[in-house]
């Protein structure tokens, strides 16, 4: 799939249902091809604010030109560079700098088709809960847990909240976006989508998450008066629980919440804008 923000729904022997499929981030292009330095005039014309200086300070240098298997630039017939295009449903584009950098799998010089990679399964290898139980004279003390383990995550609400592709609300991690040549960042560019093209978010596993996580889902913890105290009172019983829902939940996920439900062989989108909420309830319980 060449849209933005739409990953590949495909059934593929060798790999379970529910398996994503996108492209390979590899960071951002620091540099157009015009400051590359691989040529007398860009060089002539930038001087040290290209590629080819930067490569000799040890910075990292990247740009929009491909690259063999052993990272060596490729070269047409007339010994120029070859430049990196995204060519794919019948687009034709060439990349830039702020650009995202996608794995160029075979080592044409495209992105397209044949660079979509697999990038995990959407399905848990293991889920489920457990609880404890503890008692302590008058105190009890009750908590449940439930766990997911083995599963990715495409988190959609980050790409879109990173796309910078419309008008809409962006998260603080566009402030680091890329800005001018020899800025190096994860953070590609922005360019309007009415503007311009723009690939920088096309499916790949730069929005795919692991999913793991331990919730407390639930949590009471009670106290029952001894009947001696309560008769002197004129009681026969009193005792009093507060209990906590979504207390909280231990996971590496950078979505508002881990636990996204999942379909057979489709991919697991976490489009979610809000966290589910906590609640707590206390309560007291009177014997006459």
């Amino acid at each position: 799939n060449y849209n933005n923000g739409e990953y590949l729904k495909r059934i593929q022997i060798g790999n379970a249902v529910g398996s994503i499929y996108g492209f390979k981030f590899k960071g951002v292009y620091a540099y157009d091809y015009e400051h590359s330095g691989y040529t007398t005039q860009s060089y002539e014309t930038y001087g040290e604010n290209t590629a080819y200086a930067a490569a000799q300070r040890g910075d990292n240098a990247t740009v929009p030109v491909a690259r063999d298997a052993e990272g060596n630039i490729l070269y047409d017939s007339k010994g120029k560079p070859l430049h990196m295009y995204f060519n794919y449903g019948g687009i034709n584009y060439e990349f830039k700098g702020g650009d995202v950098i996608y794995e160029d799998v075979n080592h044409d010089g495209q992105i397209n088709e044949l660079d979509i990679i697999y990038l995990g399964n959407s399905n848990p290898k293991v889920n489920g809960g457990f609880g404890l139980n503890f008692n302590y004279k008058q105190w009890k003390l009750k908590l449940s847990f439930n766990y997911r383990f083995g599963n990715k995550i495409a988190n959609t609400a980050r790409l879109n909240n990173e796309a910078m592709r419309n008008n809409f609300n962006q998260s603080q991690a566009v402030s680091w976006r890329w800005r001018k040549n020899g800025d190096v960042t994860e953070i590609p560019r922005a360019m309007n989508a009415n503007i311009g093209a723009s690939f920088n978010s096309l499916a790949s596993d730069r929005y795919v998450e692991n999913g793991d996580f331990v919730r407390l889902q639930y949590m009471q913890l009670g106290y029952s008066l001894p009947a001696r105290i309560a008769q002197k009172i004129g009681l026969k019983t009193l005792s009093m629980n507060a209990s906590a829902n979504n207390l909280f939940c231990l996971t590496k996920y950078t979505g508002v919440d881990p636990e996204v439900g999942y379909g057979a062989w489709g991919v697991c989108y976490d489009n979610s804008k809000t966290p589910r909420s906590k609640s707590f309830t206390f309560s007291v319980n009177v014997g006459f």
